[in-house]
């Protein structure tokens, strides 16, 4: 499957775009260390190096994915309390981490 969505995808227009974006991020950025691959990059050269992507990206998402590190705009035809209602409703799922220090990008 993984196989076949990279090679699907190679001649979108997103997909060009996205590889743009990548390209020309400020050095270190994460964005300019991946933006998507093929079995090759997400399963057999991780492999040889003793990587399991998955473990890094739970890893990752486990330390960096809390409410401090996050920003949320919205905009809707309702009012504000409305708007907040339906925020907390969804938001309130997201961890909060008052010791996490952000990422500086």
């Amino acid at each position: 499957a993984i196989q076949n969505e990279f090679q699907l995808s190679r001649s979108s227009e997103a997909s060009r775009l996205q590889e743009i974006v990548c390209a020309s991020t400020r050095e270190n950025h994460p964005m300019g260390k991946f933006g998507w691959g093929n079995l090759r990059t997400l399963r057999d050269e991780p492999a040889k190096k003793g990587i399991e992507p998955l473990k890094r990206l739970r890893a990752f998402y486990e330390e960096h994915y809390v409410a401090s590190n996050m920003k949320l705009s919205i905009c809707a035809p309702t009012s504000l309390d409305e708007l907040e209602r339906m925020v907390v409703g969804i938001c309130n799922v997201i961890r909060s981490n008052p010791d996490y220090t952000p990422l500086s990008l």
